[in-house]
């Protein structure tokens, strides 16, 4: 699918701020002095040019200001209209790979939400930020597991995943989007090793204190880079649970995962059917409302997987102002062919 590009009316002009998020910390620069909004602090980017779309705008733009390479956008958070100027700044999901060298702003930074609404902004950064949802799984991390609906959850995927993949004693397995490992745990009798491997440092705390706990030496953590969530090493079996709507690009994610596959390596991603958005109670969480199966299916496929399958895997049960919905899960199960 060939990515869209920006047009707009004459009388504006589109400009990309790179949304970079990192452990649960967004990247920001401090503009100089002398410019406009000069000593406050804004997310990098810049005026697009005509006919670019809003990889090309970020990807030229990180390598001017920082010498890093956009490798991927996800959605468009908000549209702001820059006061008193024609510049609407579009705050877009991207995906960068190196470590940032600044050559146009003073000073540059790491920021929770939380510290980022404490420093000085520039007015539409400001707007931003006021809207960014303070979802934070590192404060949620040492109760999670005290919910037996996911400690449920999590074993009942994890037996119907085992029914469906071929995982032998000698082969390594990664939990991508780990959290505090209750799915990854059900294979540490099945795998030579299990790698954990999540964005919250909270969450694989408490994956490092249970591996203490239990005396299991077949397990590692692995703490990712949000949006590339790029990970070490292949594996004959990478699987997840309720990841996938949290990322900002499925399709590159769902790449990144069967590029680490070994040859006759199996996937297997449980995640929400496509939903109408009541799922979370949050309207500004930053998430995908599940997705359509015969999606996923084309895209695996598109990938060189086999042995495509999907089916239901598990219901949630929430309360709402209607009445207790359902919201059906999916398993999708796929092989990366044997190498000839």
């Amino acid at each position: 699918m060939t990515e869209p590009t920006f047009t707009s009316p004459p009388s504006s002009i589109p400009v990309v701020a790179a949304v970079m998020e990192r452990n649960g910390r967004f990247f920001v620069g401090r503009r100089p002095e002398h410019k406009r909004h000069g000593g406050l602090w804004e997310f990098p980017g810049g005026k697009v040019v005509p006919g670019e779309s809003w990889l090309d705008a970020a990807r030229r733009e990180l390598h001017e200001e920082l010498g890093m390479y956009a490798v991927a956008v996800g959605r468009i958070l908000m549209r702001i209209q820059d006061p008193k100027s024609p510049f609407v700044i579009h705050f877009v999901e991207v995906a960068a790979r190196g470590e940032p060298v600044p050559t146009e702003h003073v000073e540059v930074g790491w920021f929770t939400p939380d510290e980022l609404s404490a420093i000085p902004l520039a007015p539409a950064d400001r707007r931003f930020v006021e809207g960014l949802p303070r979802d934070d799984f590192d404060a949620k991390a040492a109760t999670w597991d005290q919910d037996p609906v996911r400690r449920d959850r999590a074993a009942s995927v994890a037996r119907q995943i085992r029914e469906r993949i071929i995982l032998t004693p000698e082969r390594h397995l990664l939990d991508f989007g780990s959290g505090t490992g209750l799915l990854g745990f059900h294979f540490l009798e099945h795998a030579a090793s299990v790698t954990f491997a999540d964005t919250s440092e909270g969450m694989l705390a408490q994956v490092e204190d249970k591996l203490r706990a239990g005396g299991h030496t077949r397990g590692r953590t692995v703490c990712l880079a949000p949006v590339t969530g790029a990970f070490p090493g292949r594996y004959g079996a990478i699987v997840s649970l309720m990841t996938l709507h949290h990322v900002p690009d499925p399709t590159a994610t769902l790449a990144l995962l069967a590029e680490h596959l070994e040859p006759d390596g199996w996937l297997a991603v449980c995640d929400l059917d496509t939903e109408d958005g009541t799922f979370h109670d949050d309207p500004r969480a930053r998430v995908h409302h599940g997705f359509e199966r015969r999606w996923l299916v084309d895209t695996a496929e598109g990938l060189g997987l086999d042995r495509v399958e999907t089916s239901t895997a598990w219901v949630m049960h929430r309360e709402g102002p209607a009445g207790v919905r359902d919201y059906p899960l999916f398993l999708l199960t796929a092989r990366r062919p044997p190498t000839p």
